[in-house]
């Protein structure tokens, strides 16, 4: 491997490290379930008393519960979305990170590199190996 080619990778395994230890931190510093309590009773609370809301405000009453659900279903699944977002790297979830195919690939990307520089390209990588002396 040459030097360019060795600072190159070097470089590469460095920021590798960093997203690794990024991920870890996220891993590591979950959203306290009391938070996910309280944004949940607000939303319950909010949902219950937005009918009675609506009540003097739209003029024919069959569309209350129409509204409702369209006010209710982009706030749940928010809270949804905020819940999956908790633990991106836990395979039993739906969401997960594909972290085993993330890291095949990688693996295979890494396994072509090095079969390409075992390989000599048209002589240029032949012209840097040491002629054998007889």
């Amino acid at each position: 491997m040459d030097h360019f080619a060795f600072a190159e990778a070097d470089r590469q395994r460095v920021q590798l490290l960093d997203h690794v230890g990024a991920c870890e931190r996220i891993l590591k510093t979950p959203l306290p379930l009391a938070y996910s309590v309280k944004i949940r009773r607000f939303l319950i609370l909010f949902l219950v008393t937005l009918p009675f809301g609506l009540l003097d405000e739209v003029p024919s009453h069959w569309l209350i519960p129409f509204i409702t659900f369209m006010v209710a279903y982009p706030l749940l699944a928010l809270d949804q979305t905020g819940i999956e977002l908790q633990d991106p790297f836990t395979k039993g979830r739906l969401n997960h990170l594909p972290l085993d195919e993330i890291t095949a690939a990688i693996g295979q990307n890494l396994a072509g590199l090095l079969a390409s520089e075992a390989v000599p390209a048209s002589g240029v990588a032949s012209a840097r190996r040491p002629c054998p002396t007889s």
